[in-house]
């Protein structure tokens, strides 16, 4: 997982964005964790971007998306970013 970057941070949401350097990409599903303090929430993305919405104004969150093999297994480390949402 490479260059894991937000492309939009708003009130509410944030438009994630990342590359994936392998050759095995186009079978991948991601999943995407939201962490608030001791709250953590997955998404899932079949591309290689995310909106995530429901986010609370003002507030720190780390994102770490995984790559997930066809066969249910995640493929190498995450890529993380850390954020606050806009107020």
């Amino acid at each position: 997982m490479l260059d894991l970057k937000a492309e939009y941070v708003g009130v509410t949401s944030v438009n994630l964005t990342w590359t994936v350097n392998d050759t095995d990409s186009a079978s991948y599903t991601y999943r995407i964790e939201v962490r608030n303090g001791s709250s953590i929430n997955n998404k899932t993305s079949d591309i290689t971007d995310a909106e995530i919405t429901g986010l609370i104004p003002g507030t720190l969150y780390t994102f770490t998306v995984f790559a997930v093999a066809a066969d249910g297994q995640t493929a190498g480390e995450g890529a993380s970013i850390s954020l606050y949402t806009s107020k």
